[in-house]
């Protein structure tokens, strides 16, 4: 049975590329590491740096969509039920996820409260986590 993997897995990782740098802020502000007001009064600044986090994110996290794709690819192949396939590349996605950030950093900077980063992890995770979730992995139609 083939599966829709590719536009699936491409969804859930351009979804955490987007909206990972908005809830990035938004954990800044509510942890009160940032002001949300004072950033959102710099206006053109607040914009150049989120394209600045899109742009990183999709290529530091190339990589990780193309081993995200495996994943995907490899469970769809294996007869199991939908709800187990879910779970399967939510942790692969999450999993991923962590492992490109200790990649990245090191491991204890990357759980060290005072770096910023860690809620931008915290920001994809969710992203890639509730992405999973949201849109279908559904069996593609056979072709003619």
């Amino acid at each position: 049975m083939k599966h829709n993997s590719f536009l699936y897995s491409l969804k859930v990782w351009l979804t955490s590329v987007v909206l990972s740098p908005v809830i990035y802020v938004l954990l800044l502000a509510i942890r009160q590491v940032a002001d949300l007001r004072e950033m959102l009064n710099t206006g053109i600044w607040m914009i150049s740096e989120y394209i600045i986090f899109v742009v990183a994110q999709f290529i530091f996290s190339f990589i990780t969509w193309i081993l995200f794709v495996a994943v995907i690819l490899i469970s769809a192949r294996i007869s199991m039920a939908q709800a187990f396939r879910k779970w399967i590349i939510f942790f692969a996605g999450i999993g991923l996820t962590v492992a490109t950030f200790i990649l990245m950093l090191s491991p204890f900077d990357l759980f060290n409260d005072a770096n910023g980063l860690i809620n931008l992890m915290y920001a994809n995770c969710f992203c890639i986590g509730w992405g999973v979730w949201y849109y279908n992995l559904r069996a593609a139609p056979a072709a003619a």
